[in-house]
C-alpha cells in the first residue's frame, strides 16, 4: 500500500536520489517518461516519491493503470499546490499522471531512498 508505515518517519533516514519536472497535458504520463528526466538507476533506488502539482488539478494512479481526466486519485490545486507521497519502489515506478481539464499541470517529483547502513 502506498500509505503504509514501512518507511522511516525520521527524515534523516531518507536521502534524495532524483528530481524531475514535467508539464502534463491530456495524455497520461509515466514517471519513466523522458520528460521527467529520471535515470533507470534513480527509479530503481527510489523508495518514496513526493509529488507536487501546480497550475491545474491532476489525477494520479500507481497501480499500473492509466489515469484519465475523471479517473484516478484527484490532486486538487485550489489552495495553490497539491502534494502527495507514494511509498514503495513498485508503486513509485507505476506512477502515471494526467491533467484534469483546461491548462496543463506542472508536476514536480522528488525521489528518495532509505539510507541503509
Amino acid at each position: 500500500m502506498p500509505h503504509s508505515n514501512f518507511l522511516p518517519t525520521n527524515p534523516q533516514q531518507l536521502t534524495p536520489c532524483g528530481f524531475g519536472e514535467a508539464v502534463v497535458s491530456s495524455t497520461a504520463l509515466s514517471i519513466s517518461h523522458e520528460l521527467f528526466g529520471f535515470s533507470a538507476a534513480e527509479l530503481l533506488a527510489a523508495d518514496r516519491a513526493t509529488i507536487s502539482v501546480q497550475g491545474t488539478n491532476a489525477h494520479i494512479r500507481w497501480d499500473g493503470g492509466d489515469p484519465s481526466a475523471t479517473a484516478g486519485f484527484h490532486l486538487d490545486t485550489a489552495g495553490g499546490a497539491a502534494h502527495f507521497v507514494i511509498n514503495g519502489n513498485a508503486n513509485v515506478n507505476n506512477i502515471k499522471v494526467i491533467r484534469e481539464t483546461g491548462s496543463d499541470a506542472d508536476i514536480s517529483i522528488q525521489l528518495e531512498k532509505i539510507a541503509r547502513r
